[in-house]
């Protein structure tokens, strides 16, 4: 089983919420996955994106802990350059 971070303050947003899309740089399929301070999640791929899809990311944005979408991307861009395939997960609290 993998480890999966966030910073802190998307980590209490998924412990509050129970439910977290986030957008990586690495491909894994369906799988469990630990976050620390939260707890075991199920990590579920949901897309494989390209720098033009970024903007189909606003559908998520709500469950995203960002208010907006440019907040979104600008996070993600701090992690992942442009012209880098990015993946779509949705990230679920399995226990408390």
């Amino acid at each position: 089983m993998s480890v999966m971070h966030f910073i802190p303050e998307l980590a209490e947003y998924l412990r509050q919420n129970r439910r977290i899309y986030t957008v990586r740089a690495y491909h894994y399929s369906t799988s469990e996955a630990t976050v620390p301070d939260v707890g075991l999640c199920r990590r579920e791929l949901i897309a494989r994106l390209s720098d033009e899809d970024v903007p189909s990311l606003k559908p998520y944005v709500d469950e995203s802990g960002f208010t907006t979408l440019k907040a979104w991307i600008s996070k993600i861009r701090h992690f992942i350059p442009s012209g880098r395939v990015m993946y779509l997960y949705r990230v679920k609290l399995v226990y408390e």
